[in-house]
C-alpha cells in the first residue's frame, strides 16, 4: 500500500526535477543550456575522476569530492551567490515559537502511517502461515 503513495510522490517531483534540469525556474529560463552543458560535462568528468582515483581515500563520503568540483565550476561560471552567505550572520539564536497543531496535517499522514503497520501485520502473519508457528501471540 505504500508502493503508490511513494510512486505519487516521485511523478510529483519529476516534473520540477526536469524544470530544475534545464535551468528554469518558475517556467523562466534562468540559466542557458550552453552553460548547463558545460557544468554537467564537468561535473561528469570529475565523478569519473572521483570513482577511479579517490575510491580508497573518500570511501566514506563518495560524493563529496564531486559536489566540491560541481560548487567550483559552478562558482566559476558566476551561478553561485556568495552575498547572502557572507551578509549572513553565521551564530545566531533562532527565535522559538509556540508549536501548533494542524489537524488537516494529521488526516492527512494517517494512511502513510497506517500503511506500514497494516503491511508489517501481514508479512508476521505470511511467514507464520510459511514456518507453522503463530508469531502474533508472542512477537516479542
Amino acid at each position: 500500500m505504500i508502493g503508490p503513495v511513494i510512486i505519487v510522490i516521485g511523478l510529483s517531483v519529476a516534473a520540477v526535477a526536469t524544470q530544475m534540469a534545464m535551468g528554469k525556474s518558475n517556467g523562466e529560463q534562468v540559466i542557458d543550456y550552453k552553460t548547463l552543458h558545460h557544468c554537467f560535462n564537468h561535473y561528469l568528468r570529475c565523478d569519473s575522476v572521483g570513482n577511479n582515483l579517490w575510491q580508497t581515500l573518500l570511501k566514506t563520503s563518495p560524493h563529496f569530492d564531486r559536489y566540491c568540483c560541481w560548487l567550483f565550476v559552478a562558482a566559476a561560471l558566476g551561478l553561485v551567490e556568495f552575498e547572502k552567505v557572507i551578509e549572513a550572520p553565521w551564530f545566531k539564536v533562532p527565535q522559538f515559537v509556540s508549536p501548533e497543531v494542524n489537524w488537516m496535517a494529521a488526516l492527512f499522514m494517517l494512511p502513510v502511517a497506517i500503511a506500514p503497520a497494516i503491511e508489517h501485520i501481514g508479512g508476521i502473519m505470511a511467514i507464520g502461515k510459511v514456518t507453522g508457528k503463530d508469531y502474533a501471540s508472542n512477537p516479542g
